[in-house]
């Protein structure tokens, strides 16, 4: 029964993430018909512009909260996240 608790766990958590990579990427007023949804993240922004935007479009998603975002080269932005307590990285490339 435990395993399968876990099992369901590691599902739910990797939805949420999958969502939250997708409000991360998708560009707000793009997509149809919620123009809405979705972020204005671009490399050029500072970090704390970043930060704000990124927990701005991931308000919609119970338990998911962007903890910290650091810049490294080449356009990659590191998201450190926490998703029901689960403490899980995503690194994005933007142009």
């Amino acid at each position: 029964m435990n395993d399968l608790k876990n099992a369901v766990d590691t599902d739910y958590i990797n939805g949420l993430l999958e969502a939250a990579v997708l409000c991360l990427t998708t560009v707000r007023g793009k997509f149809y018909p919620d123009k809405d949804f979705g972020s204005k993240i671009s490399y050029g922004l500072s970090e704390p512009e970043i930060l704000s935007q990124a927990r701005a479009s991931l308000e919609a998603l119970d338990g998911v909260y962007v903890k910290s975002v650091g810049k490294t080269e080449n356009g990659i932005v590191v998201y450190n996240l926490s998703i029901n307590d689960y403490e899980r990285q995503v690194e994005l490339k933007y142009d």
